[in-house]
């Protein structure tokens, strides 16, 4: 329960107004005195409200230790919404090596105090404690890094300018965390435990693989995007790049996990996951097809047309968790080739965020060419040592031999084959 308080703090705590930060061309410190009291303020409303509701949920899940749970989790709210400044300052600089680094101190930091609190005798306060002093640590490096130091302004002209901004941005992010969760709930409600036990543990592999290469990369070129905001041409290119780039990289991975697919389920989970197999073969194709979709879609956001993107999201839901009730019918290889096939829906808008620069499907679809060709190669030679070799044993070395020369052409197909052996070659 307190790991899902921290979770709904970090989506809620801001509103999209951090988005309206890193997007918006020309700020000054009354901007961001105003969104960091207004964010300080919504935060602190939504820590009171779980406030309130803990004797009630206390009462209702017949827990009584869960009210004071509850209260003391809320507090990371607070602390989220304190930080959306100067974590928009940050993101809007492109200071990612910064970034990256206090997200490994965060860890670090809610890690050992979960240990240290734990083997003091503290029971599950460990696991509640622990994300608020992570969070306050990275609030205090926040605002040491960036510099920011909020004074006591505020121009409601600024909120009601980019209410409608803030609200599109902080819509897009609801949605898009009630979709990658929708499918969980159609599985364990008409499927049963099991059923989603199994179809957790298939999402998982592909998902974290999507969300350790494409969401990073999302990141770093909404700020970079919202630069090249003014000149569509420049913008084109730029996503262009960034589409052919992302396809080269998680298309041959979708490969590997599809060819592959028998022997990571066996090693990481045992034969007695065996029925995983065939999920987590289609599912990690329709995660690199919705990873190349979010880098697309992201065009909306750094034109500063998260409304579109929005009302997008509000069109294609209803045909993607429709989609998944009807494929539940035919079991869990239903549900999955339904994700799949789902990706459909996501054309259109992907088509008219490319409209909004200058291009079009064409310009998308080509861009994805190089990786489905890189792939097709993967698949191939991946393929062929799991139906030459017997041995898994020998198999996983042939794995690792083959990823080598793999890597080197497509990095040779993306950057040219003179600048990666003068990259790689010693001296």
């Amino acid at each position: 329960m307190a790991t899902l308080i921290t979770e709904l703090a970090a989506l809620f705590a801001n509103l999209g107004f951090g988005a309206v930060v890193i997007q918006r061309p020309r700020l000054c410190r009354l901007h961001l005195d105003t969104v960091f009291w207004a964010s300080l303020a919504i935060a602190s409303l939504l820590a009171g409200f779980v406030s309130l509701v803990a004797l009630p949920a206390a009462w209702f899940f017949s827990q009584s230790d869960l009210a004071m749970v509850l209260c003391v989790a809320g507090i990371a709210f607070v602390f989220q919404g304190a930080a959306v400044v100067p974590n928009a300052l940050l993101t809007r600089l492109m200071l990612f090596r910064s970034e990256a680094i206090l997200q490994v101190v965060q860890i670090l930091v809610r890690v050992a105090t979960a240990i240290l609190m734990a083997a003091a005798g503290f029971g599950y306060w460990s696991l509640v404690v622990a994300p608020l002093v992570s969070a306050l640590v990275l609030l205090v490096a926040l605002l040491l890094i960036s510099g920011y130091v909020p004074r006591f302004r505020f121009s409601s002209q600024f909120i009601r300018a980019n209410m409608r901004a803030g609200g599109s941005y902080f819509g897009s992010g609801f949605l898009s965390h009630l979709m990658s969760n929708i499918d969980y709930f159609i599985v364990g409600r008409r499927l049963g435990v099991d059923s989603l036990g199994y179809y957790q543990v298939a999402y998982s592999i592909p998902d974290e693989l999507r969300n350790r290469v494409s969401g990073p990369l999302v990141k770093v070129l909404f700020p970079a995007f919202s630069l090249l905001n003014a000149r569509d041409g420049d913008l084109l290119g730029a996503v262009n790049m960034a589409q052919r780039r992302l396809a080269l990289i998680v298309f041959p991975l979708a490969a590997v996990i599809l060819s592959v697919a028998r022997d990571i389920v066996e090693v990481l989970y045992g034969e007695k996951w065996a029925p995983v197999i065939p999920l987590l073969q289609i599912l990690a194709v329709g995660g690199a097809m919705r990873a190349m979709f979010a880098l697309t879609l992201n065009v909306f956001f750094a034109k500063g047309r998260p409304d579109i993107g929005f009302a997008m999201g509000l069109k294609t839901s209803p045909f993607v968790v429709s989609a998944v009730f009807v494929g539940s019918v035919w079991g869990l290889q239903g549900v999955a080739w339904a994700m799949l096939l789902a990706n459909v829906f996501f054309l259109y808008p992907a088509h008219k965020a490319m409209q909004m620069i200058g291009g079009g499907i064409g310009e998308f679809s080509s861009a994805l060419l190089p990786g489905a060709s890189a792939a097709l190669i993967t698949f191939l030679v991946f393929s062929a040592i799991d139906h030459s070799i017997a041995e898994r044993v020998d198999r996983l070395f042939a794995y690792g031999a083959a990823i080598i020369p793999v890597s080197f052409l497509i990095l040779a197909y993306s950057f040219g084959f003179g600048r990666v052996w003068r990259f790689l070659r010693p001296g």
